[in-house]
């Protein structure tokens, strides 16, 4: 039972890309526990977005859930990255996946991106299968 039954804690902004379909399971998993702690959630898919323009976004929480591909970021999340502008100082959180081997740069390449833009990562996580 959530402690926060008054109304909604926090408002997350879930941006997410996917292949093999392990991103959005982790990303469910995510919004689920979210959901039972009463925060209002939205899952936005990276490939629903129009990235020839900046994306804009008054969010106070942002997730960026992506797979890891050849040691990196896929170059959909680095344009995604690269568009994102916030109207305050969000929390942000990356969380990046791969099925094994080395893949730190994942995120350190968003990370930076996102630095550059003048937005503050506070979480990152990478998990290995």
């Amino acid at each position: 039972m959530s402690i926060f039954k008054r109304g909604v804690y926090h408002d997350y902004r879930i941006i997410l890309f996917y292949s093999t379909g392990n991103g959005l399971h982790i990303t469910k998993s995510i919004q689920k526990k979210l959901i039972e702690n009463n925060e209002n959630v939205t899952r936005i898919a990276i490939n629903t977005l129009d990235l020839t323009k900046p994306i804009t976004t008054t969010a106070k929480h942002i997730g960026i859930i992506y797979p890891t591909y050849a040691l990196t970021a896929p170059a959909i999340v680095k344009e995604f990255a690269n568009r994102l502008q916030v109207s305050s100082s969000p929390y942000v959180f990356l969380y990046a996946h791969c099925g094994g081997g080395a893949a730190a740069d994942s995120i350190y390449s968003i990370n930076r991106i996102l630095y550059d833009n003048g937005i503050h990562v506070a979480l990152k996580e990478l998990m290995y299968r």
